[in-house]
């Protein structure tokens, strides 16, 4: 084992090598009970005793990575004469093998030494016959079963982790200001308080509780579709968020410019809201120069005949966890995206196109939604992004 650590296959990643040496301990202390997916993720990578599996796959990945090295360490014929360690796929337990056993590849399982009788001639064509059956009516099944909608295939990776989703929403403290008042006095009142009453708090302070009424309409409308998918919605402001709690559950981010995180999760991501003077437009990295999708800042939100969108799925952003960012320019651009991902019909239509496999991969998609007596119309594709 320290051999194997010392090499160069292993020396570069912890995570390996405290996998491999926990596995072998156990192995050589001859313990009786099994090392489980649940157990190996918190007693090596520290989880907690009821991590979701399903949604956290340390373990697997690093036991797949961990074999695929072993299997390369002994195949340099410089190690032929060493005793190997392997641990069997489907398993996570690690078994010594003496150099030059042939038995060494097979699984314990599957070493049978006992002699087999010649099947007889007739038994090959049976045999035949029922594999072609078996491979009839599996292919078959495949195509009468139901596919996975675009939309179920969009939600999949927060739908598969844990219970909770974090829903956040802008807030009025970085954007909204009193010109020309220094320190407003906010007072109270209602029908038992007919003299306005000092609220004894600043605008500031006060500022960082409020939320404009269609983000609070919006996150209703998503807070309905989540929970009839069974989640529990949790719901934070932009400024009571933070990136522990990014990395506790998987979390949905509403607004565009208005919210500080869409902006802070993905620093590198191809499309991002851009300006330049009046003009407002979302950047493509691919095209930098660009600004064929744009509007004019001056004319204001309420006014405006159009907003630009951006959607983005990911599971790589800054806090680790799966992250659905929803948002426009304005409010109607925001309406309009939950909308368009919590309606099937919308979805297949903007993701028709979409390549293969996709639903396993991250994606940002770009739309641009027209806007009618302050109401947002169906959003038009614009251009997506996978990777």
């Amino acid at each position: 084992m320290e051999r194997l650590l010392a090499g160069p296959l292993f020396s570069q990643s912890k995570r390996y090598g405290v996998f491999l040496r926990y596995v072998t301990e156990r192995a050589l202390h001859d313990t009786r009970e099994p090392l489980t997916e649940r157990s190996l993720g918190v007693e090596i990578f520290g989880r907690p005793l009821n991590y979701d599996t399903e949604a956290d796959p340390i373990v697997r990945v690093t036991a797949s990575e961990l074999r695929k090295r072993l299997a390369h360490y002994y195949a340099d014929p410089a190690h032929a004469g060493e005793i190997r360690v392997v641990i069997h796929k489907g398993t996570y337990q690690a078994e010594f093998i003496a150099p030059g056993d042939s038995q060494s590849l097979l699984p314990a399982t599957a070493q049978v030494n006992a002699p087999v009788a010649k099947p007889h001639k007739h038994t090959w064509f049976l045999a035949a016959v029922l594999t072609g059956f078996c491979a009839l009516a599996v292919v078959l099944a495949w195509l009468v079963a139901p596919k996975p909608t675009v939309s179920e295939l969009f939600w999949k990776p927060v739908f598969n982790g844990p219970q909770d989703v974090l829903l956040s929403v802008p807030q009025f403290s970085d954007h909204v200001t009193l010109a020309g008042v220094d320190d407003p006095q906010l007072t109270w009142t209602d029908p038992l308080t007919p003299v306005p009453d000092p609220m004894d708090v600043s605008w500031a302070q006060y500022a960082r509780r409020l939320v404009h009424i269609s983000d609070l309409s919006v996150a209703c409308r998503l807070s309905e579709f989540l929970g009839s998918k069974g989640k529990r919605v949790l719901i934070k402001g932009e400024h009571d968020l933070t990136l522990r709690d990014l990395r506790e559950i998987p979390a949905v981010i509403l607004g565009g410019l208005n919210n500080q995180w869409t902006a802070r999760l993905l620093p590198q991501a191809r499309f991002s809201f851009a300006g330049e003077g009046a003009v407002r437009y979302i950047r493509d990295s691919h095209k930098p120069d660009s600004r064929a999708w744009n509007l004019d800042s001056r004319v204001r939100s309420g006014s405006r005949e159009k907003d630009l969108i951006i959607i983005s799925r990911v599971a790589d952003s800054l806090s680790g966890r799966v992250t659905v960012l929803v948002g426009g320019f304005s409010a109607w651009g925001t309406e309009a995206a939950v909308e368009l991902i919590t309606d099937a019909n919308q979805m297949q239509r903007v993701l028709a196109n979409a390549p293969c496999n996709w639903g396993a991969r991250n994606l940002q998609v770009a739309l641009e939604c027209t806007v009618v007596n302050r109401e947002s119309g169906v959003p038009r594709f614009l251009a997506a992004h996978y990777w």
